[in-house]
């Protein structure tokens, strides 16, 4: 922040701090509106020189072109946000502890796949929602789990975390005020797994099957345990567990 200051000759002075220097300049007038005008074009111009949307001519005194609202002789160079640099901005900006390790890597892993697909360099603010099923249709037919394709869920994760980035530019003044274009965004049918059924159901059915094959590992995964399975197994906890809290 910039402050202000009235000398005995009627001036304001301003004073901020820039680049790890302290700047006080005067601003060469004694009308107090203009002065707070002024102060409020310099904090401007501050702010986006801090976030990287405008980068000073090498030439040019750091203060001269702050007071002189950005307009020299040698004008400044405007940077786009692209998508990889915006994506280590969010990154950066995030405070300790805000997300957790787990939801934090995995934001992560989206992020490379959508600089994979859309590239680094991609102007975010260019993105348009035609873009988008492109991206979906292109992750539907990578690899996922148990031999399957990718889940549905697992794409609308990776969209949400370019959302969420699209949002936090647009709160930075970073990319223009407009809505992430994903109304009306389609993703795959979710395959269904088989419903629930008890370990003896399912032993009967996965008899003939490769352990390897995706049926075999979906049977598996929806098996649950019916209450004398269940007393059994709190049975033999309670017998065997070293851990007394168990």
């Amino acid at each position: 922040m910039a402050s202000l200051q009235q000398f005995p000759s009627g001036n304001f002075h301003i004073t901020f701090q820039f680049g790890g220097k302290r700047f006080k300049r005067s601003l060469k007038t004694k009308d107090k509106r203009q002065a707070i005008s002024l102060r409020a074009r310099v904090e401007g111009t501050l702010r986006l020189v801090e976030l990287g949307r405008i980068e000073l001519p090498e030439s040019v005194d750091a203060p001269t072109f702050l007071l002189s609202d950005g307009k020299t002789n040698q004008k400044a160079v405007i940077r786009e946000a692209s998508l990889g640099d915006l994506f280590n901005r969010f990154f950066d900006s995030l405070p300790d502890g805000i997300l957790e390790p787990g939801s934090a890597a995995m934001m992560q892993i989206h992020k490379k796949h959508l600089e994979r697909y859309f590239g680094k360099r991609l102007q975010l603010k260019l993105l348009k929602f035609s873009d988008l099923p492109g991206y979906v249709s292109k992750r539907a037919q990578d690899s996922g789990i148990r031999g399957r394709k990718l889940s549905p869920s697992t794409i609308k994760k990776e969209i949400n975390t370019l959302r969420a980035v699209w949002k936090w530019a647009v709160a930075s003044d970073l990319i223009p005020k407009t809505t992430f274009p994903s109304v009306g965004l389609r993703y795959p049918k979710t395959d269904e797994l088989p419903p629930f059924q008890t370990f003896e159901q399912i032993s009967k059915q996965t008899k003939t099957l490769d352990p390897d094959c995706t049926e075999f590992k979906d049977l598996w995964s929806t098996g649950f345990l019916n209450k004398a399975e269940i007393e059994e197994l709190l049975d033999h906890v309670q017998k065997t567990s070293r851990h007394q809290f168990l």
